[in-house]
C-alpha cells in the first residue's frame, strides 16, 4: 500500500498504478494540463519543497465517483476500454498519456471513445514519489 519508491509502485499491480508527474503548488500537486490533486492529508516524511518535481502515484482501483471526501475530480475523454472476464479498465485521456482505471464491465460497455468521463480520486490514497530520486516523499 505504501511503496517505498517508484519502481516498487509502477511494478506491483495489473493493471499498473498511474504515475504522472507534476510539481508541488502548496498543498497540492499540479499536472502539466493543470489539473491538480490536494495533499493536505498526504503523510510526507520531510515538508515538502514548493515548487519541486514530483511523481504523483494513483492506483486505478480507488478511483469512482465524485464523492464529499475527493482529492482530487477530473473531467478526461475516454480513449478505449478492456475487459479481462470479472474485471474491466478505462483508459482515460491525462496530459500527453493515460490513466486507467478499474471500472465494472457492465460499465465499461457504456464507454464510449471520445465521451467526458467525471472522476474522482480520494483522500488518502495518494502516493509521492521525488521525480529524481524515485523515493517516496
Amino acid at each position: 500500500h505504501d511503496p517505498d519508491n517508484r519502481f516498487v509502485a509502477g511494478f506491483i499491480g495489473s493493471p499498473a498504478m498511474n504515475l504522472k508527474p507534476a510539481r508541488i503548488d502548496g498543498m497540492a500537486a499540479v499536472f502539466a494540463g493543470g489539473q491538480r490533486i490536494a495533499l493536505d492529508d498526504y503523510p510526507f516524511r520531510a515538508p515538502p519543497q514548493q515548487g519541486a518535481d514530483i511523481i504523483v502515484g494513483m492506483r486505478p482501483e480507488y478511483f469512482g465517483l465524485s464523492g464529499s471526501d475527493d482529492a482530487a475530480i477530473f473531467e478526461l475523454p475516454v480513449v478505449y476500454t478492456e475487459r479481462t472476464g470479472s474485471d474491466a479498465t478505462g483508459y482515460l485521456r491525462f496530459d500527453d498519456g493515460l490513466l486507467s482505471l478499474r471500472v465494472e464491465p457492465g460499465q465499461a460497455a457504456l464507454m464510449r471513445a471520445g465521451q467526458d468521463l467525471r472522476v474522482a480520486f480520494p483522500k488518502g490514497k495518494a502516493n509521492l514519489f521525488d521525480a529524481a530520486t524515485g523515493e517516496r516523499l
